[in-house]
C-alpha cells in the first residue's frame, strides 16, 4: 500500500499503520519507506494519537514510529492474534515520547505470554509520563484474579518510570480499538 498525504499541518490523529503493508508512506516532503527509519527530516511533531497495526511485533519498529512522531500522547497498538517473538534486545537511547509525552498505551491481544510481557513491560520501565496501559487481553481467553496478579507482578510495577502509572486488562473482543480517541 502507498499512502500520499500532501499537506495536513494539523494532523493529530494517525493510524492505523502497520508494519508490513505499507511499503511507501508520504507526509508532505517526509517519506518513509516500509519500516520507518527516522531521522531528523522525518519528524512529525503535530501528531498526539498514533494506532499501528503490528504482524510482527518487534519493538525495534515501535521505536522508530516513536521517533518519527515524538510528540504521541496515545499509543495503540493492535497485533496479529499469532504474535512470535521477534523483539530483538533494544537500548534506544532517549525517547522523546517516552521521555515526556506518551501518556495512554493500549495493547491488543495480549496473551500474558513471555514475549508478551517483556514487550509491555519496556514501556512500564521507560516511559517517563505514562498515566495508563491498558492490555486488551487475547478474546476467548477467561484470566483468573491469580493471573491477573501474576501478570502485574512480571511487568514489574514497583520499577515502573512513572510513578502515576496504572496497569489495567480488558477481557473484551479487542473491537473497541481507538474507541475514545
Amino acid at each position: 500500500m502507498h499512502i500520499t498525504i500532501i499537506t495536513a499541518p494539523k494532523l493529530k490523529i494517525l493510524g492505523r499503520l502497520t508494519d508490513t503493508n505499507i511499503s511507501r508512506l508520504e507526509l508532505g516532503t517526509t517519506v518513509f519507506k516500509g519500516s520507518p527509519d527516522c531521522r531528523m527530516a522525518t519528524v512529525v511533531r503535530t501528531v498526539k494519537v498514533l494506532a499501528l497495526r503490528l504482524d510482527n511485533r518487534r519493538l525495534d519498529v515501535v521505536i522508530n514510529f516513536m521517533k518519527c512522531f515524538p510528540c504521541v500522547e496515545k499509543l495503540y497498538i493492535k497485533t496479529s492474534a499469532a504474535w512470535k517473538n521477534t523483539q530483538r534486545r533494544c537500548s534506544p537511547g532517549r525517547i522523546e515520547c517516552l521521555d515526556h509525552h506518551l501518556k495512554k498505551l493500549q495493547i491488543s491481544y495480549y496473551s500474558g505470554k513471555r514475549p508478551h510481557v517483556q514487550f509491555a513491560k519496556f514501556f512500564v520501565l521507560n516511559a517517563g509520563v505514562l498515566e495508563s496501559l491498558v492490555l486488551d487481553v487475547y478474546p476467548n481467553k477467561h484470566k483468573s484474579d491469580r493471573w491477573i496478579e501474576n501478570q502485574r507482578r512480571l511487568l514489574q510495577p514497583e520499577k515502573r518510570a512513572s510513578i502515576g502509572a496504572q496497569i489495567d486488562f480488558t477481557f473484551g473482543d479487542c473491537s473497541s480499538y481507538l474507541r475514545d480517541g
